[in-house]
């Protein structure tokens, strides 16, 4: 497990992307996730600079997932129906590559705990899984 949070600060996008490529590297199973929270239905500009620069400089293609932190009744209704004018609003500001299949929702709610903790189990466990081995080709 590596935690790498502060990266909305741009001066460090690429010390963040060089340890996330060193850290794939040493081979291993990885899950990557963005968690990002919405402004005005939005993605923000900066979690979308941020999730631009990691892409950028790691390779991890599409094996990455995006977790829309306190999401609304609302989001997550877009986001699980066909309705594609929402979304692309909602979602202009992401990489034009990103699958809407790797958005997940957390919502902004007062589960109980155990409740809580079995909906980001279910995340995690849907999740992508990046494979790479130690000091050579990811594939």
């Amino acid at each position: 497990f590596m935690e790498l949070s502060g990266l909305a600060n741009t001066r460090d996008l690429e010390k963040v992307a060089t340890a996330i490529t060193s850290a794939l590297k040493q081979g291993g199973k990885y899950k990557i996730l963005f968690i990002v929270t919405l402004e005005a239905g939005r993605v923000r500009p900066d979690d979308t600079r941020t999730i631009v620069s990691v892409l950028n400089a790691a390779p991890i293609q599409g094996n990455y997932t995006i977790i829309i932190n306190k999401a609304s009744t609302k989001v997550m209704n877009a986001l699980g129906e066909n309705k594609d004018e929402e979304k692309n609003d909602m979602l202009q500001l992401l990489p034009s590559s990103m699958s809407i299949g790797h958005i997940k929702c957390i919502p902004e709610s007062n589960l109980k705990d155990e409740v809580f903790i079995q909906f980001v189990h279910n995340i995690l466990d849907k999740a992508p899984t990046l494979w790479s081995a130690a000091e050579s080709s990811m594939y």
